[in-house]
């Protein structure tokens, strides 16, 4: 592994079991956005206080993984509906670095609630053309693996646009689903494998009015859905495409 690659032993991770909540969190904090921190073993997190959340990243510090091994699981300690990673990036980094997360393995389907948490509910959140590919995202105990949550919106909502747009969900295995709540323009979802509890994609895009009808061009494309509670669920959208997905829903113990 080349020396000048951060990986979370750079900021005092253990790994091996330990519990690395600590190192990461201080990773995320002496980082800027822009940067990478790469993964190459299991690292385990715990909660963060009373907080609902193990990791909270509000930088645009992307997150790749060097190998099969690399990723963050919960301690068995995690109680039930803990999000494992919650991405909060604020107003002021409109225009930053896009975000990766790539290849890493988040949860492991048992202990926490969402694994992967994107939230752009403060004023003036952006999230633009995030890419989340080759992944594992384990969601626990009925939560969505990975849940994007946005303010409603209205004319003068600083998040109008949906907070995250231009999206690319691709060529990742996500156990409970993926669920886009009043999300933006142009996000792509294609070639997953989405299995577990509830609705495989569920999807409320942002909107000013009923007139509007809401965020337009959200694709869904070439996935393998087997979820619980059925394929999709679209509350509000326009011009949402969802073709050639393979779609089996399974009876719970069938």
């Amino acid at each position: 592994m080349p020396a000048s690659l951060l990986t979370p032993r750079d900021f005092g991770a253990q790994g091996g079991g330990a519990d690395d909540s600590g190192a990461l969190r201080q990773a995320f904090d002496q980082m800027a956005s822009g940067q990478t921190l790469w993964f190459d073993e299991p690292y385990f997190v715990g909660q963060d206080g009373q907080n609902p959340w193990c990791l909270k990243l509000t930088k645009l510090i992307s997150m790749r993984s060097l190998n099969a091994l690399g990723g963050i699981f919960p301690l068995a300690s995690l109680a039930s509906g803990v999000r494992i990673l919650h991405v909060a990036p604020g107003a002021a980094l409109l225009g930053s670095a896009h975000w990766r997360f790539d290849g890493l393995t988040l949860g492991d389907g048992s202990r926490g609630g969402t694994a992967l948490y994107l939230d752009t509910t403060v004023d003036g959140a952006q999230f633009a053309k995030p890419v989340i590919e080759n992944a594992n995202i384990f969601g626990a105990n009925d939560a969505p693996g990975l849940h994007h949550i946005n303010v409603d919106s209205g004319a003068g909502n600083p998040n109008h646009n949906g907070g995250m747009y231009g999206a690319s969900i691709r060529n990742n295995r996500i156990v409970n689903g993926v669920r886009l709540e009043v999300s933006g323009d142009s996000n792509v979802i294609a070639q997953n494998i989405i299995s577990g509890a509830g609705v495989g994609i569920y999807v409320h895009t942002v909107g000013g009015g009923a007139a509007e009808g809401g965020a337009s061009h959200c694709s869904i494309i070439d996935n393998n859905i087997t979820s619980l509670g059925g394929a999709l669920r679209v509350d509000k959208a326009r011009r949402l495409f969802f073709k050639r997905n393979n779609c089996e829903q399974i009876a719970p113990g069938g």
